[in-house]
């Protein structure tokens, strides 16, 4: 087990993939390197809000644009892959019931996009899932 502390100059916005009891699964993108696992929720924090606004939302009509259009969904957790120059890892699962984008099928693999703008891909990058396990996911 190794521990990451991050220095302040540092962009330390991380990546939440899924959450279970008290532990978040975490992906942070750096220049060198890809950081992934399981980390203490409790020393996560939500980002500002955009425009000095702060707080969680009840869903006021407008504040955040209109409802995102339908995606796929699946019932059961769902392992994603990156691949980074033709090297493939397991760095984390799609939540049951978390929406996302299927690009394309890849033989025994489905190309994804994540619904996420704190995440960049390179050019060399992708999101793969197991194709077989989208069977029983449907369009939302």
């Amino acid at each position: 087990m190794a521990e990451v502390i991050a220095r302040e100059s540092f962009d330390t916005g991380v990546e939440v993939l899924a959450q279970r009891g008290v532990r978040s699964r975490i992906l942070w993108w750096q220049a060198e390197a890809i950081y992934f696992g399981w980390v203490d929720t409790t020393v996560l924090q939500a980002p500002p809000m955009p425009g000095g606004l702060s707080g969680a939302s009840s869903g006021a009509s407008g504040l955040f644009g209109p409802p995102p259009p339908p995606g796929t969904r699946c019932p059961m957790d769902v392992p994603l892959f990156a691949e980074v120059a033709g090297s493939k890892s397991e760095v984390g699962a799609i939540e049951k019931g978390t929406r996302f984008d299927v690009l394309e099928q890849l033989g025994d693999a489905a190309r994804v996009r994540l619904r996420s703008n704190r995440i960049e891909l390179e050019d060399n990058a992708r999101w793969l899932v197991p194709a077989a396990l989208l069977i029983d996911c449907g369009k939302q």
